[in-house]
C-alpha cells in the first residue's frame, strides 16, 4: 500500500488537472467552432447573393435590349437610305429603264412594260442597291425581304426580333450591340444588381463590377461584415473584417443567335 498510494495519488492528480483543462479548452474551442460556423454561412449568404447580383445584371441588360435593337435598326436603315452610291447607282438604272422604255415606245415592234411592271423593276433596282449598299456599310447580307421592306416603308413594323435577325445579322455586331447598351445604361443595369445583392444580405462593391467583358461575362463582387461571437468585445471599434465573394453570369444567347464577343467592335 506504502507503493501504490503515491501512485494513485499521482493518478489522480493528473485526471483532475486533464479535466481542469478541458474544462478550460472546452469554451475555447466552442467559440472558435461558432466563429468558423458563421463565416462558412456567411460565405455561402454571399454566395447566394453574388449569383443574383449576377444574374440580376444580364437580365436588365436583356429587358435594355429591344429598346437598343429599334435604336439601331433605326439608324442603319437611315444609313443605307442616305447612302450617296445606293442612290446614284437606283438614278442611273431608272434613267437606263427610262431610255428603254422612250425607245420601246417608239419602235411598233416593242411591247412597253405595263406601269406595274416599271414599278416592279424599279423596286427591285432599289433592292439590289440597297443591299450593296448595306453590305459595304455592315457586317453580314441584307435580307431580300427586308430590304423589300425597306423599299416599300414597312420595315418599321416589324417585331424588334425581325430587326435583330435582320437589320444586325452578325453575331460580332450583335455582342457589340450588347456591350453598349451594357455600358450606356450602367447605372441602371448596377441598381437593379445592387438591390438583388441587398435582398440577400450583401452590398454590391460597384468598383470591381464589369459588365460584358471580352467573354460575355457580367463580373460582380458583394461584401459583408462578419460578426462572430464575442464581436463587440474583440473589435470594440466596430471594425468588424469583411468578407467578399465574386458572381460571374454569361450572357451566352439572345433569342437562337449566339454573340460573338471576340470580335472587335
Amino acid at each position: 500500500m506504502r507503493t501504490i498510494g503515491p501512485c494513485w495519488r499521482e493518478e489522480r492528480g493528473a485526471t483532475a488537472l486533464t479535466l481542469l483543462w478541458a474544462t478550460l479548452a472546452a469554451p475555447f474551442f466552442a467559440f472558435c467552432l461558432q466563429a468558423m460556423l458563421t463565416v462558412y454561412i456567411v460565405h455561402q449568404q454571399l454566395r447566394t447573393a453574388a449569383d443574383a447580383a449576377a444574374l440580376a445584371a444580364t437580365r436588365a441588360i436583356v429587358d435594355l435590349l429591344p429598346a437598343a435593337v429599334e435604336e439601331e435598326a433605326e439608324a442603319r436603315v437611315d444609313r443605307v437610305l442616305s447612302d450617296e452610291e445606293a442612290n446614284r447607282q437606283i438614278e442611273e438604272e431608272i434613267a437606263e429603264l427610262e431610255a428603254e422604255q422612250e425607245a420601246c415606245a417608239a419602235d411598233p415592234l416593242c411591247v412597253p412594260l405595263t406601269p406595274e411592271e416599271v414599278e416592279e423593276r424599279i423596286k427591285a433596282i432599289k433592292v439590289r442597291a440597297y443591299r450593296q449598299a448595306f453590305s459595304r456599310l455592315f457586317r453580314g447580307t441584307l435580307s431580300y425581304g427586308m430590304a423589300e421592306k425597306i423599299v416599300e416603308g414597312t420595315w418599321g413594323s416589324t417585331t424588334p426580333r425581325e430587326k435583330r435577325d435582320e437589320l444586325i445579322p452578325d453575331d460580332g455586331d450583335l455582342a457589340c450591340l450588347i456591350r453598349r447598351t451594357a455600358h450606356r445604361h450602367e447605372a441602371r443595369v448596377l441598381a437593379e444588381a445592387e438591390r438583388l445583392a441587398r435582398l440577400n444580405g450583401a452590398e454590391l462593391k460597384r468598383a470591381e463590377v464589369r459588365l460584358i467583358d471580352v467573354d460575355g461575362q457580367n463580373y460582380v463582387e458583394v461584401s459583408r461584415k462578419v460578426k462572430p461571437v464575442g464581436a463587440p468585445w474583440l473589435f470594440p471599434d466596430n471594425n468588424y473584417p469583411e468578407l467578399a465573394v465574386e458572381g460571374k453570369a454569361t450572357l451566352e444567347r439572345v433569342g437562337h443567335r449566339t454573340p460573338d464577343y471576340s470580335s472587335g467592335c
